[in-house]
């Protein structure tokens, strides 16, 4: 059974660094931009997004756990128009995790979670390339709200 399990805060600066040179590799790949730029688009997109770093308000880093081993990670956070919505802002499944149901649990313990503290809807963002993703998502319920050049943006309207 899958767990969200917090993120210490060395666990959370350390796991931040990574996943902003990942997203920058990720943004040059898909997006052809050069490896320089996509770094200062990711450091920018983590900058505004997290003013205060791993401890900016409403801003959680946890680890997707089955049977005590870490399977991926999660961040959430609030949704960058400042709605009442929840946005994941980084969802993943380890490579030697994927296809056994980690990513569908994990978002159905978020689910559960934002019905109970009332919020409207989940969003989230996916590179138009991440097909299995985007798949997982809506074969969860979630619809497609813009596609924009290699970003798709995606909503779960919840009922509360």
């Amino acid at each position: 059974m899958v767990s969200l399990i917090a993120m210490s805060d060395d666990e959370s600066i350390e796991w931040l660094e990574q996943s902003r040179h990942e997203f920058a590799a990720e943004h040059a790949r898909v997006t052809g931009s050069t490896p320089d730029a996509s770094a200062e688009h990711a450091r920018l997109v983590v900058e505004r997004t997290l003013p205060d770093g791993h401890r900016s308000d409403g801003h959680s880093f946890r680890w997707i756990v089955d049977d005590g081993r870490r399977v991926g990670h999660l961040w959430l956070g609030p949704a960058p128009d400042g709605s009442a919505d929840v946005y994941i802002w980084d969802m993943e499944i380890g490579a030697k995790h994927r296809g056994k149901g980690y990513g569908t649990e994990a978002l159905e313990l978020v689910e559960d979670e934002c019905r109970r503290a009332g919020v409207p809807r989940i969003r989230l963002s996916v590179f138009a390339t991440n097909d299995a993703a985007r798949r997982l998502y809506e074969r969860m319920g979630f619809i497609v709200d813009t596609e924009c050049g290699h970003q798709i943006e995606m909503t779960l309207h919840l009922k509360v």
